[in-house]
């Protein structure tokens, strides 16, 4: 159990040292010119600083190295280092401009640096499943993760909420089914990172997080997830990115069936669509969150019943993505 002072006082420094960083980063973005110029894509109407997201990663660095110095949970240093070169590429592309194909190779070292040095020795997606594919799925699977909370971080306040429904639920799972052996206090840290951030950012937003934010929080809520399957509960990890994973993979398929170009900005997500028809950014933010909130008690039933739990999930995942994209109403 988390019991010793440091894990209880962590979140809440972690909490006021996010919303200080991210006050400061706030200035310096706006001192600099670094700021998101809306267009024919956009889903705001006036410059907002963006790049805010490096003090989360800055905050959750230093957060999770305390974890490792004190011993309270024993965090690979080549995750530190995978952060690192998602956070530095995301800048730079943040700042100016990076090619697509030189943020994804950066996040690919990333992966396999991650996915080399799991703290785990057998398969994490099923017994019996030969290590090296098992590996290269996993990894594969992480990759995508990163690029889904990348393509996800289109309104005010979404990604962010995201990021805490998956880590809140994720946490209080472990709690509810006694799993301490979880990743609970990073996930934690996490937590308090981001809703450090959500003041800023929830709507209207005051400022953006930006690929550093997005791309680098799909890194590190990726690894968080695996750990949770490694430990036997695959099910329940997959449940907790699930909408998030859902939106994004489907709006991918579509733009693919339509041979329109991959990496081409659009407003064709579910949750953009929502904005589209009417919504406000706060009210689609607060709906994703409400729904996490389902998706994790259905993760916390997976442990139990996993084939129910990921039938019911995947129903009620469609159902949420075609009420946003508003299909429910000509049904």
């Amino acid at each position: 159990m988390l019991s010793s002072s440091i894990s209880l006082i962590l979140p809440l420094a972690t909490f006021v040292a996010s919303l200080l960083l991210c006050y400061v980063t706030r200035i310096c973005l706006i001192y600099y010119g670094i700021v998101d110029i809306p267009n024919a894509r956009s889903s705001h109407t006036a410059a907002v600083p963006r790049g805010g997201g490096i003090a989360i990663v800055i905050v959750i660095l230093i957060g999770w190295l305390c974890l490792r110095l004190s011993g309270q949970y024993d965090i690979p240093y080549e995750i530190f280092a995978g952060i690192l070169a998602v956070a530095i590429v995301s800048v730079g592309d943040d700042i100016s401009h990076v090619s697509a194909l030189a943020r994804l190779a950066a996040q690919t070292i990333a992966v396999v640096l991650g996915v080399a040095f799991l703290p785990v020795d057998g398969p994490v997606l099923a017994e019996g499943l030969p290590l090296p594919l098992d590996r290269l799925l996993v990894g594969l699977m992480w990759l995508w993760f990163v690029n889904v909370f990348n393509f996800m971080d289109g309104i005010d306040g979404l990604a962010a909420i995201g990021a805490v429904a998956i880590t809140i639920g994720l946490v209080a799972i472990a709690v509810l089914s006694d799993h301490w052996d979880w990743p609970v206090a990073p996930a934690l840290v996490v937590a308090a990172a981001v809703a450090g951030f959500l003041p800023f950012n929830f709507a209207p937003a005051r400022m953006f997080m930006g690929d550093v934010g997005s791309a680098t929080l799909g890194y590190v809520l990726g690894w968080l997830l695996i750990l949770v399957a490694a430990d036997g509960a695959l099910i329940t990890a997959v449940l907790l990115a699930l909408y998030f994973v859902a939106d994004a993979t489907s709006t991918l398929i579509y733009r693919m069936l339509r041979r329109r170009p991959i990496f081409e900005p659009h407003r064709l997500h579910a949750y953009q669509r929502a904005v589209d028809r009417g919504l406000s950014h706060m009210a689609v933010a607060i709906f994703a969150g409400a729904f996490g909130i389902v998706l994790a008690l259905l993760g916390w039933l997976a442990l139990a019943l996993p084939v129910l739990a990921i039938i019911i999930g995947i129903a009620l995942t469609g159902a949420f993505i075609a009420l946003l994209r508003g299909q429910m109403q000509r049904v």
